[in-house]
This record gives structure tokens, C-alpha cells and sequence, in this order.
């Protein structure tokens, strides 16, 4: 199925299935945990994405912008309104998922159309603000940030229980792990004060599927992925209005 055709089908809401089979067992249990962070892209009346083209020192590129803000998308129809207010009058922001742009994106490889991930201008502000805190560079930071706690009784990444499940949490959204943490001082008050730190999602990701090169971190068992709850609520909104 081409990209176009492909994207046709993200106009049916974050929660359309996929098939993974043609992965492998391990990177579709990587997938799945991701199934939950929606994703924001333009597309046209005719249910086609918006291609920006871009000319980067004399070499033109285009791409199609996949954002995990709704406001970052907002702000991207907005400048097409003034830049192309005819196109604009036929465009809208649809809800995607983060399983469909990485199986897009593995689909289109090597194609002309590039499609990116764009990180929230929030979360990449965050990502400076931690990183300043640390003492380290905050300029070099690559990728999409994901936050998580550290400070257990062992120096370790916080874990939060669930039943008699425990799990470590990668939030999207700073904001709504500093939420969790103050909920978390509070109940546990002689406890030692976590922290928040700050990496790429590939890494993550990377830890976390087993290949003959790459042994998966045993903690990688425990990790998951939070949504921005701000991005969720729109998501939801988006599929309440089809």
C-alpha cells in the first residue's frame, strides 16, 4: 500500500488497528506500549497530508510533519493560512497514532516524502530546563525527549505500583510527571525526593528490543509510556466530533 493510501486510513482515528505480524515479536510488544500517545498531522479535505517542501542550502526536501502537540499543530495550520490560505481552506488536523507513523515511516523508507516527528516546543523547553539543572549542555539534546523519575531508596528510576504490577513511567509531558512527583512527596514524605531527568525516545526504544547485536536492558520489562494528557484530551475530543 503506497503512503498516500496509508495516510488515508490515519482519518479513521487513533485507535485504527495495524498489522504488525511482519515485525518481530519483540519490537511489536516495543510498539504496543506506544499505541497510547497520539500524534497530530494536516490533512486535506481529500484526505491526503499536507507536503511541505523545504530548500536547505540549494537541496529541495519534502516531508510531512507528524507533531505530538495539538498546539504545535495549531500553530503549523496557522502559518498555513497565511502562507497558503486557499490550501488551508481544506485542511484540517487529524489525530494519529504513534504505531501507524512508525509503521508509515518503516513503509516509506527511501521515498522522496520524508516523514517527521516533531516533538512538542514544551517538552523541548523542558529538556533545557532539566538539562541546565544538571549542569549540562542544554543545546545538544537530540530527539524526542521522554521524562522519567529517579531517586529510589536505591538511586534507581522511580517505579510506580499498580495492583500487584509495577511498572517505570516515560512521560511525554514534564508537567504531568512533576503532578505525579508532588503526589508522590506527599504520600511518601520521609521518602527520598526524586528527581527528574530526561532522554531520547529512541534510546529507549532501542533498550527495549532484543536483537543478535543488542541484549534488551532486563529493566525494559517495566517500562511505559505516558501520553501528554493535554495531547490525549484532544485526540479524544477529535474522535467524539467524527
Amino acid at each position: 500500500m503506497s503512503m498516500m493510501k496509508q495516510l488515508v486510513a490515519i482519518g479513521a482515528g487513533i485507535l485504527l488497528s495495524v498489522n504488525y505480524s511482519a515485525l518481530a515479536l519483540t519490537e511489536q510488544q516495543v510498539i504496543s506500549r506506544l499505541s497510547s500517545i497520539p500524534l497530530f498531522v494536516l490533512m486535506t479535505d481529500k484526505n491526503e497530508p499536507v507536503v511541505l517542501s523545504l530548500n536547505n542550502k540549494g537541496k529541495e526536501s519534502q516531508l510531512v510533519r507528524f507533531y505530538l502537540s495539538f498546539s504545535d499543530a495549531q500553530v503549523a495550520f496557522q502559518d498555513l493560512q497565511k502562507s497558503n490560505p486557499q490550501l488551508a481552506k481544506q485542511v484540517k488536523i487529524v489525530a494519529a497514532s504513534m504505531p501507524q507513523f512508525f509503521e508509515l515511516q518503516k513503509q516509506n523508507k527511501g521515498k522522496e516524502v520524508a516523514l517527521i516527528l516533531v516533538p512538542a516546543r514544551t517538552s523541548i523547553e523542558a529538556t533545557r530546563a532539566v538539562l541546565q539543572e544538571q549542569g549540562k549542555p542544554s543545546n545538544q539534546f537530540e530527539g524526542i525527549p521522554v521524562f522519567f523519575a529517579t531517586g529510589d531508596k536505591n538511586g534507581g528510576m522511580l517505579m510506580i505500583s499498580q495492583g500487584d504490577k509495577k511498572f517505570t513511567p516515560f512521560y511525554f509531558d514534564r508537567s504531568d510527571l512533576q503532578k505525579l512527583l508532588a503526589e508522590y512527596r506527599k504520600a511518601n514524605p520521609q521518602a527520598p525526593q526524586p528527581k527528574i531527568d530526561v532522554i531520547p525516545l529512541d534510546r529507549v526504544i532501542s533498550s527495549m528490543i532484543s536483537t543478535p547485536n543488542n541484549k534488551p536492558d532486563p529493566a525494559s520489562e517495566t517500562f511505559q509510556f505516558v501520553p501528554s494528557s493535554a495531547s490525549l484530551q484532544k485526540a479524544l475530543e477529535s474522535q467524539g466530533k467524527k
